[in-house]
């Protein structure tokens, strides 16, 4: 989730998963703007590459911010629950790869659908990212942890809480 759980913005904490145009050095709505993406074959190279970038950096990154919440919770309390661990791990990486491909998609859509219109994708894309990636990123997290929480059981995911 830009893949990071926690960002400090102007507004203080919030959760953003990774859109689509940050995903390269040059980025794609650089490249829509400079006529990169105006033949079929390119546009399906740059999606398809932007999105597996996308998912890889959100898989990584969600792993390693769970490790580090896991190690920041174990340090003051003392004692390490595995299953609370899992728990948070599954959350995390679940939630960056579906958040991802989610608004992955949903930037492609404003960048292609900007483009035939005739408006500036740069114009469009980023409010949209910016007030769609906290929503969906936490919609997500909210739902994916409720359901393991419910899968894993009440007992084994509290013990040594």
């Amino acid at each position: 989730m830009h893949c990071f759980l926690s960002q400090l913005d102007a507004n203080g904490l919030s959760c953003r998963p990774f859109p689509a145009w940050s995903s390269s050095p040059l980025s794609s709505l650089s490249q829509a703007n400079i006529g990169h993406m105006d033949t079929p074959k390119e546009l399906w190279r740059m999606i398809t590459g932007n999105m597996a970038l996308i998912q890889v950096q959100a898989t990584v990154v969600g792993f390693l911010a769970s490790i580090a919440a896991v190690v920041f919770g174990w340090i003051p309390d003392g004692h390490f629950s595995i299953p609370h661990a899992f728990l948070l791990c599954a959350s995390s990486v679940a939630t960056a790869f579906i958040a991802s491909l989610v608004l992955g998609m949903i930037m492609i859509g404003v960048i292609i659908g900007s483009r035939k219109i005739g408006i500036n994708p740069d114009n469009v894309a980023t409010p949209i990212a910016a007030s769609l990636g906290d929503l969906i990123t936490l919609a997500l997290l909210s739902g994916i942890s409720w359901g393991l929480y419910l899968e894993l059981g009440e007992d084994e995911a509290t013990e040594g809480l």
